[in-house]
């Protein structure tokens, strides 16, 4: 069997959490749940975070390279909960936040990937590092995710959101609060009691126009943020490190690392460290045949419907290793637990052997 049964555990536990996010979404509450967090520290021991929101479908060296770049940018300097940590500088932290939103399918056909998969491979990552947490979160919105990263650090912390100036552009853009009914200049005034690091990108326009955007354009093009000029951080995106890479670290994306696992000629050097081997035994990414919607689908259909029962994952796990195994080696069986998952039909007669 690819996984064992810890790995099968993890799962059933990040997927009950993400049906649970969204299920709460849907009844508008907001939610950010850290599923994975530093052994050797504390939440309150931690004054700044930079906050790297996205989907990472997977994680990359240039992602990786982002994520320092951003960490650069807190050294030296102060913030809010030194004076409250006894005598010691406060700890710098990255959070990477995966939302449960925008995701229409259980499994993506075009990527092979489900985003508690996605949450899961992260944790390689998040293990090798020191400072690193993952978060889940049910809302897209930067105004929604502050109160609950204050609640999850304290409202004393000090959040940087990692974005590029495509994303900034959206941040001071009146027409993204009109659609949800928000005062912007309010929205500001909370954004901005935090930061935003803010990279060089180029941006495409609906008019076929394009140019390349930099945190500076923005704000001279913006009166809405002369009062937080300070609050935003440029940064240059241009990236120098894994000089040993084969092709310029610019060039790697997740479309990149995606395409190669199709083809099954992974290039494990442009994937973020510790995500690989969780990536090649679920068999992510593939795209010759079923076996990961197999083993997604067999997985997710015991989780719905022993959740359903009040029943305990250690209740199960056994028989869904079993059949799990059998997945793995009976294409016919394969079929039927593809069939039933894409019909929406959970096929009762496994749970009742």
């Amino acid at each position: 069997m690819s996984l064992d049964i810890n790995e099968i555990a993890r799962s059933i536990e990040l997927y009950n959490l993400e049906v649970e996010l969204k299920k709460r979404s849907s009844t508008g509450h907001k939610d950010l749940v850290l599923t994975k967090e530093p052994l050797l520290r504390h939440r309150e021991e931690v004054g700044k975070v930079v906050v790297a929101f996205g989907s990472y479908d997977p994680l990359t060296v240039g992602h990786v390279s982002l994520f320092q770049k951003g960490l650069e940018v807190l050294e030296g300097r102060e913030c809010r909960r030194d004076d409250s940590v006894s005598g010691v500088d406060s700890l710098d932290e990255l959070l990477i936040v995966t939302s449960t939103n925008h995701i229409d399918k259980k499994v993506d056909l075009c990527r092979n990937s489900t985003i508690s998969d996605r949450l899961q491979a992260q944790e390689g990552f998040a293990s090798s590092q020191g400072n690193v947490s993952l978060a889940f979160a049910n809302t897209p919105y930067f105004v929604e995710l502050v109160p609950l990263m204050e609640a999850a650090y304290g409202s004393d912390v000090d959040l940087y959101f990692l974005v590029g100036a495509d994303v900034m552009e959206k941040v001071v853009d009146p027409s993204v609060y009109e659609k949800k009914g928000y005062d912007m200049e309010k929205v500001l005034e909370k954004l901005f009691n935090h930061y935003f690091i803010v990279g060089d990108r180029q941006v495409s326009y609906t008019d076929g126009s394009s140019r390349l955007l930099d945190a500076n354009q923005i704000i001279n093009e913006n009166a809405c943020l002369k009062p937080y000029t300070n609050r935003v951080l440029p940064i240059n995106f241009e990236l120098n490190d894994y000089v040993n890479l084969k092709i310029p670290i610019e060039n790697v994306s997740s479309t990149l690392v995606r395409s190669k696992r199709s083809e099954r000629k992974p290039l494990v050097e442009l994937e973020a460290v510790g995500i690989s081997d969780f990536v090649d035994k679920r068999g992510m990414y593939l795209q010759d045949g079923d076996q990961y919607k197999s083993l997604v689908a067999l997985t997710q259909m015991y989780a719905d419907h022993f959740r359903e029962l009040g029943v305990a994952p250690v209740k199960y796990l056994g028989k869904l290793m079993r059949d799990l195994e059998r997945v793995e080696h009976d294409k016919k069986f394969r079929t039927y637990v593809v069939d039933c998952y894409d019909n929406e039909h959970a096929p009762s007669e496994l749970f009742d052997n």
